[in-house]
């Protein structure tokens, strides 16, 4: 099983304030391999009730032909979506979702959507058990899709990590200390060693690319937390979260897709009501 390198150990015993910045996210590990519905994946098969609709996108997508099919008249709406991940509470230490759920479906339009320019993401959150004839020929994907939002079905190898808020949203006093005890012992606390790479369930955001920006939902105005983090890569170019036991290109790289320029898509769930329309954030 992949281990990950825990970049601030021992950093609480220094400086004891920072245990309020703390919380645990689940790595996924994604190895491409031939999931079925029964599994936790990603890209592979839902576990989708064979009398239940199967969800599509309604939005408009002519902005896209636009941009990047021009001499298209193939639009065709509404578009399938297709399925991301599926994961079991039993195999998802940070599992996330209303009480007496035991698995999560994510699926996303395999087409970008403004204003992130990045796919459009549904849940759905239910009881495995309550699904006794699973639907066995989902859609295909629509051939309008973007291939770098159709990712190779992958296991996965959950871990459970601690991560540490992202610096610039530590309270300025307690910044201080960490710049100080970076000073003093040689090590870093940003520049990505506080949060993991990679495919993770719950765990802190990294806003690397744009300044913080508050995640409330769009519905009601509460807060949101993160659900999951959808990324190409297991580790980046310094390779400061690579898995002990994962050396091959298919492992850096399990599920193919990409998102923007190499970014991540951040999905999050509204506190006050699970139901509501999650929000995204790309980074």
């Amino acid at each position: 099983m992949p281990i990950t390198p825990q970049h601030l150990d021992g950093i609480v015993e220094d400086i004891p304030a920072l245990t309020a910045y703390r919380r645990t996210a689940t790595r996924l590990h994604p190895r491409r391999g031939a999931p079925g519905v029964h599994d936790s994946s990603v890209g592979g098969p839902l576990l989708w009730p064979a009398d239940e609709p199967w969800p599509v996108c309604t939005d408009d997508h002519q902005s896209w032909f636009d941009l990047e099919r021009p001499d298209s008249d193939a639009v065709s709406d509404p578009v399938p979506m297709i399925p991301v991940a599926q994961l079991h509470r039993r195999d998802i230490p940070d599992y996330l979702g209303p009480e007496g759920s035991d698995l999560i479906q994510f699926l996303w339009c395999p087409i970008d959507h403004d204003p992130l320019w990045a796919p459009a993401v549904t849940v759905r959150w239910r009881r495995s058990a309550d699904v006794t004839g699973p639907l066995l020929t989902p859609p295909d994907p629509p051939e309008i899709a973007s291939e770098y939002y159709l990712p190779a079905p992958c296991l996965v190898s959950p871990e459970q990590i601690t991560e540490y808020e992202y610096h610039a949203l530590l309270p300025a006093d307690l910044a201080a200390r960490v710049a100080a005890w970076e000073e003093r012992t040689g090590r870093r606390y940003s520049w990505g060693r506080s949060i993991t790479t990679g495919w993770k369930v719950g765990g802190y955001a990294s806003w690397s690319l744009t300044d913080p920006q508050p995640m409330n939902c769009e519905s009601c105005g509460s807060s949101m937390t993160l659900l999951l983090k959808a990324h190409h890569c297991e580790w980046d170019g310094e390779e400061l979260w690579h898995p002990a036991g994962a050396d091959t290109q298919d492992e850096r790289d399990p599920t193919g897709i990409v998102i923007g320029r190499g970014y991540a898509l951040w999905m999050w769930v509204c506190d006050a009501d699970f139901e509501h329309p999650v929000g995204l954030s790309m980074q």
